[in-house]
């Protein structure tokens, strides 16, 4: 089966590829490609559709040569492939621009499919509320892969479109920059993890804090999922399940009795709003994704508190702490919301403290002029 490469070796959409082929029979010097599937809304889609052919040739020629294309739309481009030999059989003609004196071709194997991966362009919402940003990335074929702006057109992975002054802040933050960092090379299934697992252990984890023995003054058996509510498998279930945990946390977070009145002793008395959610509840499966890393987050630094502000529990909880680690979109995710939920949130290097202090504690806007 002939290879292909790419240069560049991960192709985006929107920029122009070229193409190689190399054969894989050793008596073969020549090739024909065809396309014959191509991404729905992609020029080579429309032309193959308005020929009325299964299948259209976009190259042909020696081997290692060429195809060079401006691929507007990333996706997969299925491709044929023949390999021939072109001269193999004895041809002379008898005159002059006799068809019988062109050099033969043979057909060396049987043709044979190639995908050809190019880069798709993905954007995930993040933070909520006024503060907002979207999580650019590119994927080829089942992999996150970097982009720069010379050879690609743009740097990613990356966060832009910040809403907010606090957003971008906390998008140009080390660790949040690390983190889009280690999205790149990538298995996109891994860089989104087992959701269904993640969930059912944050509802094992949230539940079982309310009434680990010697953690709180009085056990909160009034908040919680019910155990019941085990991991999401379906987009509509992981709405509900998130909805779920996220109001048992407020419940218990605001140490609320069943009447919904605050003072049920969970908590002395206190209200534990450092370390609340930012998300009182989702709508979507996008809002529900990246609030799992707003719950792990939220949960992870209330079951700690002991002593000082707020000074939450007797003890701190080590025994429900969330064991599995967030996978790489939504560490994303949490390191965004810890510096949006931070009153004093890290300084970027290039920003002044006194400017970043009026923007995240009192709302101040910067005026460009």
């Amino acid at each position: 089966m002939s290879t292909i490469t790419t240069l560049p070796t991960f192709p985006v959409r929107g920029r122009e590829a070229s193409v190689t082929f190399a054969k894989s029979n050793p008596t073969a010097d020549f090739m024909r490609v065809w396309l014959t599937d191509a991404p729905t809304g992609s020029a080579r889609k429309d032309r193959l559709d308005k020929s009325g052919r299964f299948r259209v040739q976009v190259h042909e020629g020696d081997n290692g040569s060429s195809w060079r294309e401006l691929f507007d739309k990333g996706g997969t481009y299925r491709l044929i492939v023949q390999e021939y030999t072109l001269g193999a059989s004895s041809h002379g003609g008898a005159h002059e621009g006799d068809p019988n004196a062109a050099p033969s071709e043979t057909k060396v194997g049987g043709e044979y499919s190639l995908p050809l991966h190019i880069g798709q362009r993905m954007t995930l919402p993040c933070g909520l509320g006024g503060d907002t940003a979207d999580l650019v990335f590119f994927i080829v074929n089942d992999t996150i892969r970097a982009t720069d702006l010379a050879t690609h057109g743009e740097v990613t992975p990356a966060l832009k479109n910040a809403s907010s002054p606090r957003m971008k802040a906390a998008t140009e933050t080390p660790g949040v920059q690390a983190a889009l960092g280690a999205l790149d090379g990538l298995d996109v299934s891994d860089a989104i993890g087992d959701i269904e697992g993640l969930s059912a252990e944050m509802v094992g984890g949230v539940q079982a804090h309310f009434t680990q023995a010697g953690v709180h003054p009085i056990n909160d058996t009034v908040n919680g999922p019910a155990p019941g509510w085990s991991g999401s498998n379906s987009p509509e279930g992981l709405v509900a399940v998130v909805t779920a945990i996220l109001q048992a946390m407020h419940g218990h977070f605001r140490d609320q009795d069943a009447n919904l009145q605050m003072g049920a002793g969970y908590h002395s008395g206190r209200a534990d709003f450092t370390n609340s959610p930012l998300f009182e509840t989702v709508g979507n499966q996008a809002e529900a994704y990246r609030a799992l890393a707003d719950i792990w987050r939220a949960h992870e630094a209330h079951r700690v508190s002991v002593s000082g502000s707020p000074g939450l529990h007797l003890v701190a909880d080590s025994t429900n702490s969330l064991t599995t680690q967030l996978p790489a979109i939504l560490e994303v995710h949490r390191l965004l919301f810890a510096q949006l939920a931070a009153m004093s949130p890290t300084v970027p290097a290039t920003q002044s403290t006194g400017a970043m202090l009026l923007a995240t504690q009192v709302g101040a806007v910067e005026q460009s002029a």
